[in-house]
């Protein structure tokens, strides 16, 4: 009689080398989450700790600090109340857009007791907008081919159709052509302010060969007479001045009724 593997009902034989594979990773599932939690216990303790230092510095109003802290808290993992505190810290520091960019992440992940800070985040959110100062570039005399700068960042043409958001203080705006800057301007933003520069690119004049073939061919040749005496012709300097233009950037403060922006460090916010 041939001898037949028992083989449980409904099972075919190569079935016994899947469920064998089966079996074995789920083993090694059940084994992964272990390691993966003691190391997400040890980061979340070490996010923890950064944003109780976050906190302590933001009470003693050192927004650096706890910006620092903030930062390097989120990058750990990601909380809706170190992101609300982070952009709070941001704003202090004079950072509008990344403050903005953090309102609106937090909008959109806060959830159960964070979910009532949401009005809070809103309200801060509005005031950063107002105080961020736009600047309008008129690139009408512009090539196709410049290439815009802000602070050494490149401007897409299409985003110059609107104005710029850049945060308050100086910036240094630059034009380029073929590689060559042709337009240069620093300017300085004030919270709130509302700007415009145009950008006029100076004329870039090339020698062609032929002009520096002629250039050659009428320089005047020295000579010298039998007594061996040079003769020199005296040439007059003209004085070139230079007319530079000076763009003055209005600076718009707020009114003095207007509440300072505070922090978000209130109750609930702190906890972790």
């Amino acid at each position: 009689m041939p001898v037949v593997a028992a083989v449980r009902p409904g099972v075919p034989p190569w079935g016994r080398w899947w469920i064998g594979w089966l079996c074995l990773g789920l083993t090694l599932g059940a084994l992964a989450p272990t390691v993966a939690r003691a190391q997400t216990r040890a980061e979340l303790a070490e996010a923890r700790e950064l944003f109780t230092q976050g906190l302590a510095a933001a009470r003693e109003a050192q927004w650096v600090e706890a910006r620092d802290y903030f930062e390097r808290s989120l990058a750990i993992t990601e909380r809706a109340s170190t992101l609300l505190n982070l952009a709070s810290a941001l704003a202090e520091t004079g950072s509008l857009r990344d403050a903005a960019r953090r309102y609106e992440r937090f909008l959109e992940i806060a959830r159960g007791r964070d979910a009532r800070h949401r009005g809070e985040a809103q309200r801060a959110l509005d005031r950063v907008r107002e105080r961020t100062p736009r600047l309008a570039l008129d690139a009408s005399a512009l090539r196709a081919a410049d290439h815009v700068e802000i602070d050494g960042e490149g401007i897409e043409s299409s985003a110059l159709a609107e104005p710029l958001e850049l945060d308050p203080g100086a910036h240094h705006v630059l034009v380029r052509r073929a590689g060559d800057p042709v337009f240069e301007e620093h300017v300085t933003l004030a919270e709130g302010a509302r700007e415009q520069l145009v950008l006029r690119p100076r004329a870039v004049v090339v020698a062609t060969p032929v002009e520096v073939a002629e250039a050659a061919d009428t320089e005047p040749e020295s000579g010298g007479g039998d007594d061996g005496v040079a003769i020199g012709i005296g040439v007059g300097v003209g004085v070139a001045v230079l007319a530079a233009v000076a763009i003055v950037l209005a600076v718009v403060l707020a009114g003095e009724g207007q509440a300072p922006f505070e922090g978000n460090l209130g109750d609930g916010v702190i906890r972790y």
